[in-house]
């Protein structure tokens, strides 16, 4: 990227912006036509799908940018197709995008984010100020062409992975015996990590897990500190600030920040985690935020639904052959 000029450019000049209509998605009438986006960043926004509405439809092939939201105020992603949208969006259009130009607008757009929180909000007439940089041409207008040719050139290098009709499961949630336990009485060990600040972190190649909610909690890749540390592996991570209560697997060794509580168990793996990690977001939804932080005496008391066997244990295998069954579920 510096065989060429860059330059910096002030949002209300290259799009429109068009606010999401929904103010209260619970009105949503339940459905599969058009999903529903809100202020979310993971899994392209989608927080659920509902019926098909012309009249509170946002058009698609367009930067989205989040406005407001816990852990999510600030970010940006392309949507190619319509959805229904959250007031706290804003969708902005230019003929100039499309899915290679849209994907490298957001990225660029997603440098802004420090500029924003939970506490400062973004609004519209911030987010039409705001700037950001991108290639341009020699007309000091940006460079299309160039971002276009960027991301394809990226994406030819990607392996996509060929992947099965999506199916249920063949095994029922109902054919299992449940109950809510602590997670205390889950896990064998219960862990926060150890801080380590920007300035004590060196570039190298062990994964440094902290309270972020994306590349499976990965905020960075370092070197050995010289300081105190934990160091963890195979065990499910939770955000207990930041991106509160999201939660991630790790098989592999990694550095885990103080707003990280590891999770560990004997039989842990890759796919009881898949599930485990389920029932936990679930539990802790709507009982934590960034105002709300989890502290270790809330963790060990949360409790969760979890499968038992017939002797009353907690059903380890159970929850492994689950996900094993669901389609797709050798990508893990």
């Amino acid at each position: 990227m510096n065989e060429v000029e860059w330059g910096d450019f002030k949002l209300d000049e290259l799009f429109k912006f068009k606010k999401g209509k929904v103010s209260n998605a619970s009105e949503l009438p339940s459905g599969i036509d058009i999903g529903y986006v809100g202020a979310k960043y993971t899994n392209g926004g989608i927080v659920k799908f509902t019926k098909r509405n012309t009249q509170i439809e946002t058009k698609g092939n367009t930067v989205v940018f989040i406005n407001d939201g816990d852990g999510s105020v600030g970010y940006a992603l392309y949507k190619l197709d319509s959805f229904i949208g959250t007031v706290n969006i804003a969708a902005a259009y230019s003929e100039k995008i499309n899915p290679y130009t849209g994907i490298f607008v957001a990225t660029s757009a997603n440098m802004l984010r420090s500029k924003y929180s939970f506490g400062y909000k973004r609004t519209l007439p911030h987010l039409k100020q705001d700037r950001i940089m991108l290639p341009k041409s020699p007309n000091n207008q940006p460079n299309w062409d160039y971002m276009e040719q960027y991301i394809i050139n990226i994406m030819k290098t990607i392996k996509v992975p060929i992947l099965e009709p999506s199916n249920p499961s063949r095994i029922g949630l109902d054919t299992i015996s449940w109950a809510l336990l602590p997670i205390s009485k889950i896990f064998d060990s219960i862990q926060r990590g150890k801080r380590l600040i920007k300035a004590g972190q060196q570039q190298g190649d062990i994964p440094y897990i902290s309270s972020t909610a994306l590349n499976n909690g990965v905020d960075n890749y370092i070197s050995t500190p010289n300081k105190r540390y934990r160091s963890f592996a195979n065990f499910i991570g939770i955000n207990n600030s930041g991106s509160v209560g999201r939660a991630f697997y790790h098989e592999y060794t990694t550095i885990v920040s103080d707003h990280v509580t590891a999770l560990s168990h004997r039989r842990l793996n890759k796919y009881n985690a898949a599930f485990l990690i389920a029932c936990i977001e679930q539990s802790l939804h709507g009982n934590f935020s960034f105002n709300r932080e989890i502290s270790d005496n809330r963790l060990v008391r949360q409790k969760i639904m979890i499968p038992l066997s017939d002797d009353g244990n907690i059903n380890w295998q159970f929850m492994e052959d689950y996900i094993k069954s669901i389609s797709n579920s050798h990508l893990i």
